[in-house]
């Protein structure tokens, strides 16, 4: 046995482990507050650096697949403890979500530290985090509003990017982010809904 798949069996990895594997290693990575190193990354999960590489392009794109995760994980959790139905369970999820980012130290720590990647991926409208989160905001407007189907899009789209945007911002400028701003331009929109 080779010292490398001793050091992965000791960690918890299988050698040779997935995708899902490598992004779910760098989303607790980022959660310690740790550097995202593709070659310490490879070397736990058992695949080679070429591999992480051929599976997401660069660093980044890892970093981004990781940190989607992370948010589509805050995502879901306030979907499913938000009260209430139609737009009034939209700004509540919202807000939930805002806040659970916005306490998040590890999402203080990542814009911090890679505030590249909170600029491509998270604050871009064309981001990789901000593509995803247009769409699950557009299926909870889909779920909870009577808007019509040709502006749920549009309004998931600036919902989307007045929260993010904001809150994200805030972190990165290291200034504390009161949710009262994006909370009511996103009232506003909904108020159409009803």
């Amino acid at each position: 046995m080779s010292a490398g798949v001793g050091r992965q069996a000791r960690r918890g990895f299988s050698a040779g482990a997935d995708r899902a594997t490598v992004v779910a290693r760098a989303g607790e990575m980022l959660l310690a507050g740790e550097t995202v190193d593709v070659r310490r990354l490879a070397e736990e999960c058992g695949v080679g650096r070429t591999t992480v590489y051929r599976w997401f392009g660069s660093r980044s794109g890892l970093l981004g697949e990781a940190l989607w995760t992370l948010v589509d994980g805050a995502w879901s959790h306030a979907r499913r403890t938000s009260p209430g139905a139609g737009p009034l369970h939209v700004r509540q999820v919202v807000a939930t979500f805002l806040t659970s980012v916005r306490d998040s130290p590890p999402a203080a720590s990542l814009m911090i530290d890679e505030p590249r990647l909170a600029v491509v991926s998270i604050m871009s409208p064309t981001g990789f985090v901000q593509r995803r989160a247009v769409a699950r905001t557009e299926q909870l407007l889909h779920d909870h509003s009577h808007l019509p189907e040709d502006e749920v899009r549009a309004v998931a789209e600036i919902m989307t990017q007045v929260a993010m945007t904001y809150v994200w911002a805030q972190l990165l400028t290291g200034t504390s982010a009161d949710l009262a701003t994006p909370l009511a331009i996103i009232d506003r929109l909904l108020r159409q809904t009803r």
